[in-house]
């Protein structure tokens, strides 16, 4: 009776350490995924200050070359004070319908782009078998891969797409974590 009653303790400190050391391995694997997760926010946290960094740098470039023009602006119109008098706008509202005038040029111009392309565009085809595409286009993800795998690096890939750096390593990290 003795040796039956130690069996069944034996086979229960068996029972009682594999249960001690499954949860131990689940419990393990939380703290891996937490600590996965942490990294993942701090990389995201890292790009998203990058992009903003970004913006900023690029925001003071935009006001910098504007308060460059009006500045050129002033200088032109104060060499000529007789002409400056003669003017009811003063040299500010000239700049800055200049800017005006030719944001909406470009935005003109734009827009005769977009209506050139959307006629050049071929009409869809209505069946299964034409509805396959008639041309493959490069993605701008595909291209990004493809420079990277040239060696380039992300400066020298954002400047022949001419896209910002943080875009590009926004494409390249999508990619890692797809993959």
């Amino acid at each position: 009776m003795i040796t039956f009653i130690i069996i069944i303790l034996f086979i229960m400190n068996i029972i009682a350490l594999f249960s001690i050391v499954l949860l131990y391995m689940r419990q393990n694997r939380l703290v891996d995924m937490e600590q996965k997760q942490r990294k993942m926010i701090a990389e995201m946290e890292d790009v998203i200050s990058s992009y903003l960094i970004e913006m900023k740098e690029e925001n003071e470039k935009f006001i910098s070359e504007i308060e460059r023009r009006k500045s050129s602006g002033r200088k032109q119109h104060s060499d000529n004070p007789a002409a400056d008098a003669a003017k009811s706008n003063p040299p500010h509202e000239h700049e800055e319908s200049a800017v005006v005038q030719e944001f909406h040029y470009s935005r003109k111009k734009a827009a005769e782009a977009y209506a050139k392309n959307a006629e050049a565009k071929p009409q869809l085809p209505k069946t299964k078998k034409e509805k396959e595409p008639l041309h493959h286009e490069v993605s701008f993800a595909e291209k990004v891969i493809s420079l990277k795998k040239q060696g380039m690096t992300v400066e020298e890939i954002a400047e022949k797409l001419n896209t910002g750096k943080t875009e590009i390593e926004l494409s390249l990290k999508f990619r890692q974590k797809n993959q």
